[in-house]
């Protein structure tokens, strides 16, 4: 049990202190050209409340390290490993229907739906994976291609959603959208 702690230690010291000095150094490059320092600012994005611009991600990481040890003690607990791939869906299902409601704001107007459903959605495709090499079915060369298939085109598709890939790509195509 100490391990996990351990890892969670560990990696804190590793990324938060660079975290802090980065924030710092950013506020300082596009702040007050007095270099007095915004510490609102600072706090919003060090407490992981908020994420300027491309800090969004680590905002959005440490919200990853508190839920899915969480989800995985859950698992843990549950027996048969088709039943956690199940569990995982639906917990999938659940943080993608409720992706707006907790968004993280970039602090330019701007605001990123929480992404947890993605990530379950991998850690759902790995179980599902290691779980088919167990069953004959899953063996057969054609259900192997086809299973690779889906998973580039599943990747295909949540490439081609993203906010960015809609405007630039398929705005132009149907203005609609």
């Amino acid at each position: 049990p100490y391990q996990h702690l351990r890892y969670f230690i560990n990696r804190a010291l590793r990324i938060v202190p660079v975290y802090i000095v980065a924030v710092v150094t950013i506020d300082l490059m596009l702040g007050d050209p007095s270099f007095s320092i915004n510490w609102s600012w600072i706090f919003d994005n060090i407490s992981f409340i908020k994420g300027w611009n491309h800090l969004w991600s680590v905002a959005e990481e440490v919200r990853f390290y508190l839920l899915f040890p969480g989800l995985i003690l859950f698992l843990s607990f549950v027996p048969g490993k088709t039943t956690r791939i199940v569990i995982i869906c639906i917990c999938a299902y659940f943080f993608y229907s409720h992706r707006n409601f907790h968004k993280i704001d970039m602090m330019d107007g701007r605001f990123v739906n929480f992404y947890f459903w993605v990530f379950l959605g991998g850690v759902g495709t790995c179980f599902a994976y290691k779980q088919s090499l167990t069953v004959a079915f899953f063996n057969h060369k054609f259900v192997r291609f086809i299973l690779s298939v889906s998973s580039i085109l599943i990747l295909l598709f949540i490439f081609f959603s993203s906010n960015h890939m809609i405007k630039t790509f398929w705005e132009p195509i149907f203005p609609s959208i």
